[in-house]
């Protein structure tokens, strides 16, 4: 099992201020702002009060989501820690320390290239902390490579591209 790198997380400097969480606390009050709009809506329509626990589900889940990667990418920039490394024929990418990414494999065969990223916002202004993204199979494609500096990114990206030809070239 060759590792290829280890990333650990730094503190955005744009993030220092909180405003992550300032956003999580926006998505939250615009949530129940909606809700309570959704609620006097109901009253002026007159809908059933199963139509309005719909919407109010959906419009829950939606922001609940949105809430749930502000924190992951919080949790990105300031706690995470990222490997990866190369274990038979597949990629492994293992993030510990956020909630959403955990594990990836990917097959060495199927990557067709992977693009530097020097600034990649999930939600305006929220700017996540990954520096790579490998294209595979098609049009799927991972973002990783946390709190990279350039030349960590460049040597990787062609590790890892040298990997993928060398494993096309003798399978």
């Amino acid at each position: 099992m060759p590792l290829l790198a280890t990333n650990k997380s730094k503190k955005d400097p744009r993030n220092l201020d909180g405003k992550a969480m300032d956003v999580v606390i926006g998505v939250f009050y615009f949530a129940l702002s909606l809700a309570f709009l959704l609620h006097t809506g109901r009253i002026i329509i007159k809908l059933s009060e199963l139509d309005l626990f719909f919407m109010l589900f959906a419009v829950t889940l939606t922001f609940a989501y949105v809430g749930l990667i502000c924190i992951d990418n919080y949790l990105r920039w300031n706690r995470a820690k990222e490997i990866v490394s190369v274990e038979d024929g597949m990629l492994v990418i293992d993030c510990h320390g956020s909630i959403l990414r955990k594990h990836k494999e990917i097959s060495l065969s199927d990557i067709r290239k992977i693009k530097k990223l020097d600034r990649f916002e999930i939600i305006r202004g929220i700017v996540a902390p990954d520096k790579l993204r490998v294209v595979y199979s098609g049009m799927r494609r991972y973002r990783f490579g946390i709190c990279m500096d350039s030349k960590k990114r460049d040597e990787l990206a062609k590790k890892i591209m040298d990997l993928a030809e060398q494993h096309i070239t003798y399978k």
